[in-house]
């Protein structure tokens, strides 16, 4: 995982702690421009994320679990890079049309299965 991306993932994880979770991964999905650390950390002052405690809890014991798990299950399915998409059985790497995995996802909740999203 490149370094902007870990610092990211970082911080949206940070961000739950603050229950901010949503807002803050909403704002960096929508955010352009470069994504620098200096921009994750301007993006949690707009959703009103305390800037000190979330650098606290970047570096928490939780943080780094939550992000070895989420590495080992990347491995385990052979996602290598964001976003990526699990729908059924089927990895959709890269960004998808929005149409495209609406449809994928309606086919696999019509067979009985559950549709599962990974960023």
């Amino acid at each position: 995982m490149a370094r902007i991306s870990v610092f990211a993932a970082r911080a949206a994880l940070a961000a739950q702690a603050q229950g901010r979770y949503l807002a803050f991964h909403d704002a960096m999905m929508s955010a352009s421009g470069a994504l620098t650390n200096e921009a994750v950390f301007a993006i949690a002052d707009q959703v009103g994320l305390d800037r000190a405690r979330l650098a606290r809890d970047m570096v928490s014991p939780e943080v780094e679990a939550a992000l070895a798990k989420n590495a080992a299950l990347a491995k385990a399915l052979g996602i290598n890079g964001t976003p990526s998409f699990v729908v059924g059985d089927t990895l959709v790497p890269g960004v998808a049309e929005p149409a495209a995995l609406r449809q994928m996802i309606a086919a696999q909740r019509q067979a009985g299965g559950k549709a599962t999203v990974i960023r």
